[in-house]
């Protein structure tokens, strides 16, 4: 894992450090200096610098006049927070109350603790001190799995370290430190808020020295001359508006880590789309202090401020880069919590693997092109469904052929690349029965999301152990399963999951209307999202016409569709002209006609296509054979079956085709030859050569 050890690091000087290089150097006694120049090694006075590095010095002592300075601005930041802010502050001790009294137990067991932060400064020092440690104490992980994670999370450990040292060092000014903690988790475990504006946090990580030190640095009592004194007191003011907007953003990040069991305390304080402002606000009031110091003519300030910016000019910390570190890892903690119980118990739970099932569907209609679905992810109704919280059901709506099923597929894609963004989804398929309940929707979702969130096959096994492979195949099996897919939503780690159905019209229609009042309930209960997609069917209108649920209607966005049936004509063109070999002008040809009779339809293109590249159609007559061909799905299926009906095999073929007008579900060979007495000497090989080319089309022609 060698790309982990650089997710956070100091770059060295290039060259050796030289007697007069400048150094932020922790005393060891309370009079000796705070900045001072590096020492040669010989000397006995020098003092080893620290930073937010590895293999941390003991300790250090701070001088008292430091420590007095620190207390005062840092609780005086918090006070005037809490005259500013009192809805926010009292969300923030609440939850710091129910921290304490729970101690390392679950603070939810408390829904709308009491009060309990002291108004006292001194007080109030010790109960932070205390959840300081708390919070330190949580980044720990089982001995095992610590092994595995800290040279990954050797970035996180760091600004751990440096937290715990400044705390025992300082143990007054905890009250700086207790958001921090908050904001270390919300790194080291990235699944846990997906909603959290993690460049901030990044930001203020990365800042966190920098925030301690500004205030030894510039307002040290004991490194001025009485000439600065006015110039300190203006400072003074500058460092408590930083530290007051550094406490009010870290209370604010507590308070939405803590959201999904807090949320009687919290209610309505927060909105998730003000995030960069609350940086930006940081950075204004770190810009105004720095502008203050450079306005005076005061070097020995200057100075001060430019070591400690050189000293710590190199720390970066890249978030993204911990959480791809993290994901690499997830197959470690699979291993830990995935038992041969939970393997039994997933492997009765499964029915179809949707990824492969997508794979194949991708496959068989030509592929995902990017370029054509791209289109949906800049629509203002899907951002909007995206962006606020209060939408959480999406249907995509059209009718057969306008690309409804590749649509999802290009947004799962897309969803698929925040790595902290916890995804599930199931395609349904009338043409086979055991991917076209209601039942099989709900047994595909859960085993997709136990197989990426390990932890929530317990809740499976606490039904399953009981009662075995039955209870996902039984009567009741539908009913079972909604009620563990309901408990799995109270997780956390699922409060911003999305899931993803296509073909609501596909489901069968026994059970089609328990599957939409479920996805109804599941989205109104938790703040999942849900997206689903179907034909224009009356019964589903009816069903999904809540005025909340956001509506993509494909026949509404005309252009956009147009546009994206033009790049998969284009697509396919350049296939056929490939392996025809056709002549520029032919392939032109080509290009315009489809253009021209698809009717803004994926499927004709898909099946006129299919038909061209048929050996039997040679470049030559590839014009004719298109001319041929009408526009329109409707009719396109009409001259399907005309040329079926003609074949030598007609007759035949109808008998089959009523056959299966009426059967109940797809029909295997042996049946066939039972229900269809012409075809009963018929081996396979030759029932195959007469229903072939129709079943060949089977996967474009949308179920009737």
């Amino acid at each position: 894992m060698p790309r982990l050890r650089e997710l956070f690091r100091r770059h060295r000087l290039e060259s050796a450090p030289s007697k007069s290089d400048i150094t932020i150097s922790r005393p060891t006694s309370s009079n000796t200096s705070r900045l001072t120049p590096t020492q040669p090694e010989s000397d006995p006075k020098a003092t080893q610098p620290t930073s937010i590095i590895p293999n941390r010095p003991a300790v250090p002592r701070v001088p008292a006049d430091i420590v007095d300075i620190r207390r005062q601005i840092w609780n005086e930041a918090y006070d005037k927070v809490k005259d500013d802010e009192p809805d926010t502050v009292d969300a923030y001790e609440k939850i710091l109350s129910a921290q304490l009294a729970a101690g390392d137990a679950d603070p939810s067991s408390d829904r709308n603790p009491i009060n309990i932060i002291a108004e006292n400064a001194e007080a109030r020092q010790a109960q932070m001190k205390t959840l300081v440690g708390q919070g330190l104490d949580k980044t720990e992980k089982e001995a095992m799995i610590k092994e595995k994670f800290n040279e990954g999370l050797q970035p996180v450990n760091n600004v751990k370290d440096f937290v715990s040292i400044a705390v025992k060092s300082e143990p007054t000014a905890a009250v700086a430190w207790l958001g921090i903690t908050t904001l270390i988790d919300l790194v080291a475990n990235p699944l846990t808020e997906p909603g959290i504006n993690r460049e901030g946090v990044r930001y203020v990580l990365e800042r966190v020295e920098w925030y301690w030190e500004s205030a030894q640095l510039l307002l040290d009592p004991g490194k001025v001359d009485d000439s600065l004194v006015g110039l300190q007191n203006l400072l003074r003011r500058h460092v408590i508006k930083l530290y007051k907007k550094l406490l009010l953003y870290q209370m604010q990040s507590v308070c939405l880590y803590n959201k999904h069991w807090a949320a009687v305390i919290i209610r309505d304080l927060f909105k998730g789309d003000d995030w960069q402002d609350k940086v930006d606000s940081i950075k204004k009031a770190e810009a105004s202090l720095r502008d203050d110091v450079n306005q005076h003519n005061s070097e020995e300030l200057k100075s001060r401020l430019r070591r400690v910016d050189n000293t710590l000019g190199h720390l970066r910390l890249d978030v993204k880069a911990v959480e791809s570190a993290i994901q690499d890892q997830t197959q470690l903690l699979r291993q830990i919590h995935h038992d041969q119980n939970d393997q039994k118990c997933l492997q009765d739970l499964r029915i179809v693997d949707p990824e492969a099932h997508k794979e194949n569907i991708e496959k068989t209609k030509g592929g995902l092109l990017k370029d054509s679905y791209y289109w949906i992810l800049d629509h203002d109704d899907f951002r909007r469904f995206r962006n606020d919280p209060e939408s959480r059901l999406l249907w995509i709506k059209g009718d057969p052929g306008k690309g409804k099923t590749m649509l999802l597929c290009g947004i799962i894609d897309h969803l698929k690349q925040n790595m902290s963004q916890v995804l599930s989804f199931y395609f349904c398929q009338a043409t086979q029965s055991e991917l076209r309940s209601a039942v099989s929707v709900l047994r595909g979702l859960l085993w997709l999301l136990c197989n990426r969130q390990s932890q929530l096959t317990s809740l499976v096994r606490s039904k399953y152990d009981s009662q075995g492979r039955k209870l996902f195949e039984d009567g009741y099996a539908f009913e079972s399963l909604k009620r563990i897919f309901l408990d799995m939503l109270k997780d956390p780690c699922l409060q911003e999951a999305v899931f993803v159905v296509d073909a609501l019209d596909e489901c069968s229609d026994d059970s089609r209307e328990n599957l939409i009042d479920f996805i109804l309930e599941a989205s109104r209960l938790s703040s999942s999202k849900w997206i689903v997609s179907s034909r224009n069917w009356p019964s589903i209108e009816v069903q999904l016409q809540d005025s909340e649920n956001v509506r993509i209607p494909l026949e509404l966005n005309n252009d956009s569709i147009s546009q994206a049936v033009g790049i998969f004509v284009e697509y396919k063109v350049e296939q056929l002209a490939r392996q025809k070999e056709y002549h520029p002008k032919t392939k032109d040809d080509v290009r315009n006609k489809l253009l021209l009779k698809a009717n803004d339809t994926f499927l004709w293109v898909a099946l006129v296509c299919k038909e061209l590249a048929r050996p039997e159609v040679k470049a030559r007559n590839t014009i004719a054979k298109l001319d041929s061909i009408p526009g329109g799905l409707s009719e396109l299926y009409q001259r399907m079956l005309e040329q079926v009906f003609m074949s030598e095999d007609g007759d035949i073929c109808r008998q089959i085709l009523a056959t299966e007008c009426i059967t109940y579900r797809p029909i295997s060979l042996d049946e066939l030859r039972t229900l269809v007495a012409d075809t009963k000497d018929f081996s396979d090989k030759e029932l195959k050569e007469v229903i072939g080319e129709r079943t060949s089309h089977r996967d474009f022609v949308p179920e009737a």
